[in-house]
């Protein structure tokens, strides 16, 4: 499906028959099967801008908070995440980390990065390891930049803390995330993520 007049990013899920090739997601352009080559390697790591000059951003003009869209927008990285993940969903929420500069955007960006490392889906000359410290940049700068964060389930009222999920994904990722360490809930609680005294984020944290 081509991007309308009105340069409109529609979703749509072409259900083919079960015999028949893959399904594919069109966000105005075929967004299945891209390869992450990123044209620097602070893309999608707040404060960094440069995924909306990446030429094989599907979103770097109308991005995903388009407000001519039905519902402003504001599903469309959602819906990514939901279904295809991967590059796509990370150019959705990187360029609206752009956009709308929050410790929930950056948090998704950097899950997506962690996704695209471990699935291989980047380009020949980008190495796992270099996806996979972008993905840790990401996520200390979610801590970093938008600590206390959170997320909301489906209901759009249930939320959820990012800061411990954000720590976490560093870690399986083999950062030891000095500056931080993680406070195990005592009888059940919530564990929760706390600054070391001996380091300061980048503009002191908000």
């Amino acid at each position: 499906m081509s991007a309308s007049a009105s340069n409109r990013f529609l979703v749509v899920l072409l259900a083919l028959a079960a015999c028949g090739p893959p399904a594919q997601y069109r966000f105005g352009t075929n967004v299945t099967g891209l390869r992450f080559k990123p044209i620097d390697f602070t893309e999608g790591v707040y404060p960094s801008t440069s995924v909306t000059r990446d030429p094989a951003n599907p979103f770097r003009f109308a991005g995903p908070n388009l407000k001519s869209q039905p519902d402003g927008g504001v599903g469309t990285k959602w819906q990514l995440l939901g279904s295809v993940g991967g590059v796509p969903a990370f150019y959705a929420f990187a360029t609206a980390l752009t956009q709308e500069p929050t410790g929930e955007n950056q948090f998704y960006t950097a899950q997506m990065l962690g996704e695209i490392a471990q699935s291989g889906a980047f380009a020949d000359e980008v190495t796992e390891a270099q996806v996979r410290d972008m993905a840790i940049a990401g996520y200390r700068a979610s801590l970093d930049y938008f600590p206390h964060s959170v997320s909301y389930q489906g209901d759009g009222v249930t939320f959820f803390s990012i800061d411990v999920l954000a720590f976490q994904g560093a870690v399986g990722l083999g950062s030891p995330m000095r500056g931080y360490q993680l406070i195990e809930g005592i009888d059940g609680g919530e564990a929760s993520v706390v600054r070391t005294t001996d380091y300061t984020a980048p503009d002191g944290g908000r």
